[in-house]
Formats: C-alpha cells, sequence, structure tokens
C-alpha cells in the first residue's frame, strides 16, 4: 500500500475517527516537523502513557502514568507516536465510534480497532494495540492485515494501562511479517534499528515449509468456528496433525472470563464510580455495581491455571513433534453490523490469550475476512513468525 502524506492519512480519518490528537494545527504541525527529521508515524492505542499525549482509556477523563520502556525504545527508533481511537469506554463497550470508511455499516471489531483501522487504511505503518479477549488478532482478521501478539512477558508493560493485568497481552498490526518482526525487535530490546524500507520490503527468502511441522487442534475447539481450514489450506501442500490441545475447553473460557472480570473490576471501580457512572455500557455498569464473583484466593488458582494451560500446549505440541498450530482467526464468516452492538466471537482467540503463547494473524489473498491464525509454544515468537512468513509465501503462491 502507498504511504499517505499526513494530509491524506487526516481526510481518511475524519471518515474512520480512528487517529487522536491530530485536529489541531499545533499537533500537526509537530507531526510534520517529526516526519521532517525522519521520524515515522507510529498509532500507539490510547492505553499507552506517551509524554505529552493525553491517555483517556475512551473516557472524557484523563488517567495519568509515566511513558514506559516501549514508547522509549520506539521513539529511540524514529517512531511519533498518535493516538488510535477509540479504545471503548474501560475497554468493554464496542460502540467505539471508530469504523473503516470502506465498511461503515460493519463493525471494526474490538478495543484495539483504531490501531488496526490506521494500518488498514495507509495511515500509518505500525501500530500497538493489546489483547485481553481476541483485540489484536481479530481486528486484524477483521481487516485484513498482519497481527501479531507475542509471548506474554516477552514485552515490557509498564506504561500501559490495564483492563486485567494477568491476561492483557501487548500485540502489534502491520502490513507485512518483516514489518512485525522489526517492531518486535524494537520493543523487546534497547538497540537502535531502522524499519526496513517500505518501498523495497526486507523480505529474505521465506524458509521452506518442509522445515517446519504444523497441526490442527480439533474437537470441540475447531467446530466452533464457522470457516473450515480447508478452505485456505491445501492437504497436498502442506501436511499437518490433527492433535487435541485442552483437555477442558470450558474451564478455559470460565477461568479468563472470571479472572479479567474480577481484575477489570478492582482496577476500575474507583474510576467508573466517581468518573463515568451511568455513562457507559450497560454490561460495564453492571459489572461495576454488582458484588465480585470470585475473590483473590481463587483468582490466584486462576493464574496459576494460565501457567498450567501453557505449559499443556508446550507439552502436547513437543510430545507430537509439531511447532505451529494453525486455525481460523475467527468465528464468523461475516463481520458483525454495527447494529448487533458486537465486536466478534472471541472464541477462537482467548484459549492461546489466556495460555499466553505467541499468536500471529495471516490474512488469506484475495478474501474477505478469511484469516488463519498461527499459534507457537511460549517462547518460540522467532520461530513462529519465520513460519508464518513461509506459510504467507505458500498462501501468495496459491492465489
Amino acid at each position: 500500500m502507498r504511504r499517505l502524506s499526513l494530509k491524506e492519512a487526516l481526510a481518511v480519518n475524519l471518515k474512520s475517527n480512528s487517529l487522536l490528537n491530530v485536529s489541531t494545527k499545533s499537533e500537526q504541525n509537530a507531526i510534520e516537523d517529526g516526519i521532517s527529521r525522519g521520524g515515522w508515524l507510529l498509532g500507539v492505542k490510547d492505553v499507552f502513557h506517551c509524554d505529552n499525549l493525553p491517555t483517556r482509556v475512551g473516557t472524557p477523563n484523563l488517567v495519568t502514568g509515566e511513558e514506559g520502556t516501549i514508547i522509549k525504545r520506539l521513539k529511540a527508533a524514529g517512531a511519533i507516536p498518535i493516538k488510535t481511537s477509540m479504545t471503548p469506554l474501560i475497554y468493554m463497550d464496542p460502540c467505539s465510534g471508530c469504523i473503516h470508511p470502506d465498511r461503515p455499516s460493519e463493525s471494526a471489531s474490538g478495543s484495539s480497532t483504531g490501531s488496526a483501522v490506521a494500518v488498514s487504511t495507509g495511515q500509518v505503518r505500525f501500530s500497538l494495540g493489546t489483547q485481553c479477549s481476541g483485540s489484536v488478532i481479530r481486528p486484524g482478521a477483521y481487516h485484513n492485515i498482519i497481527a501479531f501478539k507475542p509471548s506474554k512477558g516477552s514485552v515490557p508493560t509498564d506504561g500501559m494501562e490495564y483492563f486485567s493485568k494477568s491476561i492483557d497481552q501487548i500485540g502489534y498490526f502491520t502490513r507485512t511479517i518483516p514489518d512485525a518482526r522489526w517492531l518486535h525487535s524494537i520493543c523487546i530490546s534497547d538497540s537502535e534499528f531502522s524499519p526496513p524500507d517500505p518501498d523495497t520490503p526486507d523480505y529474505p527468502p521465506p524458509s521452506s515449509l518442509s522445515k517446519f511441522s504444523f497441526g490442527c487442534p480439533q474437537n470441540d475447539f475447531l467446530i466452533q468456528s464457522k470457516i473450515n481450514i480447508f478452505d485456505v489450506i491445501d492437504e497436498g501442500v502442506l501436511c499437518f496433525k490433527n492433535m487435541s490441545v485442552f483437555s477442558d475447553l470450558e474451564a478455559v473460557y470460565r477461568s479468563q472470563l472470571q479472572l479479567a472480570h474480577y481484575e477489570g473490576r478492582e482496577r476500575w471501580y474507583n474510576f467508573w464510580k466517581h468518573d463515568c457512572q451511568g455513562q457507559v455500557a450497560p454490561k460495564i455498569d453492571k459489572l461495576m455495581s454488582g458484588p465480585q464473583e470470585i475473590l483473590e484466593p481463587e483468582a490466584g488458582r486462576y493464574r496459576d491455571y494460565m501457567k498450567e494451560v501453557r505449559d499443556g500446549i508446550g507439552a502436547t505440541m513437543k510430545m507430537l513433534g509439531v511447532d505451529v498450530l494453525l486455525c481460523p482467526s475467527t468465528v464468523e464468516r461475516v463481520r458483525p453490523s454495527l447494529s448487533e452492538n458486537s465486536t466478534g466471537n472471541p472464541a477462537m482467540n482467548i484459549p492461546w490469550n489466556f495460555a499466553g503463547v505467541p499468536v500471529l494473524n495471516i490474512p488469506v489473498p484475495g478474501s474477505d475476512l478469511l484469516s488463519v491464525q498461527l499459534i507457537a509454544k511460549h517462547g518460540d515468537d522467532d520461530l513462529l513468525l519465520e513460519a508464518g512468513r513461509a506459510f504467507q509465501r505458500m498462501l501468495e503462491e496459491a492465489s
């Protein structure tokens, strides 16, 4: 995609409402000055604190905090942060106000939707999001772009406002896998690198698919999706093992939901009570005003269960000699309409996020809302990106 000038990006933003802090002339001049000095635009979900940019977490009120490590690292590499909208009010309101200008009647999906739309429309080349259920991978699929959620714990999260501290994880939106690899390399180290030239993408020759062993999670997990994995995978080209990954899938979904609600209420109750009670989505008022469903001892057991699930995935993959798992990124074949007041079903995303394993969304060339997510063992982020590029090349050659 051709890079947009700031003027062109602002014109797109009038239709998408995906960027914040770009409305005044002084803000625009500061961005232009940074670009003239060799900087590049970075979309930043409105949960990351950035010096001189307000953080509101999708509310009318300021949330104070210090700029975190990854923002500092990205700035040192030339990033010019622009906040992306609209993080739904305290993360949970699907009526975010952000839309894709080509699909104004459809849900843009998830609390990181502004970051995804900003990349998919060419307003920015890179952007940051966060995921509690599916708010990185699913918007990536909805907008046909690369979305990468690294292993939990691999990226510093200081300077970021959580909904659920145990579950929320950082993710990236880009147009290419090399861009995602580069962004991740900056976020996890203090080294300074220049981004790949977008006009001559830095595509090293992809590894052969034969280098990797693929698996497909079966049973009650895969049948939840209306997308058949064989729609995009030629079994004659890519051989993979069918495997059962979760011993109790319902326990994973239940644990994620209850732990997220418990930690979200603990973090945001006072803010909700004093600043936005009655001004948020009804389900947020209900969550905040009601009693806690669990207490800290049970929350602690859920946190232990997260590690148990993560270790179980890794052990199963190792036992079967599987490097990467494949499955659909979404449940739906169509995006929800705005009238449905929904960001979509995160059933394909929750178990992997709960486990904290790395996940990569890859759109299928020539299709709309048909994406595959690749999953690796915890810590195998580099292997996942390498396998993802090989898998993407297979899709490109087949299209």
